[in-house]
């Protein structure tokens, strides 16, 4: 393999171009890696969120996190609050990962878990990860001479922002090539590969393997590929959302966790970054149309959910499906 496409930027291909260049550079692999993106296309950006697996692979490229931070204007998570799930008023954590690669418990911690159920508490109140999210805690300390250090390098994942972390990681990938275009068709070979790709100008780009990363299009695994859409209707019934943003109020503190808050069909998602908090209720449409989806989060008022920062709704976005409009009211 000598030349790679990836079809689509964003977090996933600026991701797959990232290790997949860095991978042969270290293997001393000859590899061109070209990533197609569009211009034309919108981005809904209304927030994404990581698990601590983000952390490792930063600090495997040698990113600090806090240079990560700054630059896409992200968040630190430590898990997820669950609002409202097993009865209304109540509220539990759960971990971004196993919490005991995070906090090591004296001799056997899964006997500390046992203990926990056996005398009525939380299994989450063993882990630090609780802790700091009770108290609207970072993961970092400060040393005598103000570096911030963290309480552990891979105990934290982040929230962002993907159009932003797209131009980052493109930014920490030199020598990919980048085309700005839309595919519109592809060439095979004789046993039915593909061998290129049309763009919409006109232009064929030609490589020895493809990745999509082209989201819910599915450019080129589906719609030129022909690959069946395989259904998990039964397992996962909710299958619409309505995405739309919060804004901060300036100087705010920032929640370190991922809210994920019941409703009566689904669950409304909040996720910080430094600017603004990416939402959006994720729902059945066997219960309730992007109509009453809507109404219902104009009713709930996700602030409320979000004291003490105090922000206001500044529009709802696109729904990712079907596609509907929706202005959200100023007094939220």
């Amino acid at each position: 393999m000598r030349k790679l496409v990836v079809v689509g930027g964003g977090t996933a291909g600026w991701l797959a171009a990232m290790i997949l260049n860095e991978t042969a550079r270290q293997q001393q692999h000859p590899l061109e890696v070209t990533v197609i993106e569009s211009s034309k296309i919108p981005i809904i950006g209304v927030g994404e969120a990581s698990t601590a697996a983000f952390s490792f692979m930063l600090r495997h490229f040698g990113i600090d996190p806090l240079k990560f931070l700054r630059a896409t204007r992200g968040s630190i998570k430590l898990g997820i609050r669950h609002k409202d799930w097993r009865r209304v008023g109540h509220t539990y954590h759960g971990p971004i990962d196993e919490p005991h690669q995070m906090v090591k418990g004296a001799g056997d911690s899964q006997f500390l878990n046992i203990y926990e159920i056996a005398a009525g508490r939380p299994v989450a109140e063993l882990h630090l990860f609780d802790k700091l999210m009770q108290g609207d805690l970072s993961p970092y300390g400060r040393k005598a001479d103000g570096e911030l250090i963290p309480v552990s390098p891979y105990f934290f994942a982040y929230h962002f922002d993907n159009h932003e972390v797209g131009k980052f990681l493109r930014s920490q990938t030199p020598g990919v090539e980048v085309v700005d275009g839309l595919v519109k068709g592809i060439e095979k070979d004789g046993d039915g590969n593909i061998r290129s790709l049309i763009l919409d100008d006109g232009r064929s780009i030609g490589a020895d393997f493809f990745v999509d990363c082209t989201g819910f299009r599915r450019q080129l695994i589906q719609k030129e590929l022909g690959a069946k859409w395989i259904s998990y209707g039964e397992e996962l019934p909710v299958n619409r959302a309505l995405p739309f943003w919060l804004d901060h109020k300036p100087g705010a503190p920032i929640a370190p966790y991922t809210l994920a808050w019941a409703q009566s069909a689904g669950w409304i998602w909040f996720i910080p970054t430094q600017d603004r908090y990416g939402c959006g209720y994720v729902y059945s449409d066997a219960f309730l149309t992007p109509e009453q989806a809507k109404a219902e989060v104009e009713t709930v008022n996700p602030a409320a959910a979000l004291a003490p920062s105090s922000m206001n709704c500044r529009r709802f976005g696109m729904p990712v499906s079907p596609s509907t409009s929706a202005s959200c009211s100023a007094s939220r």
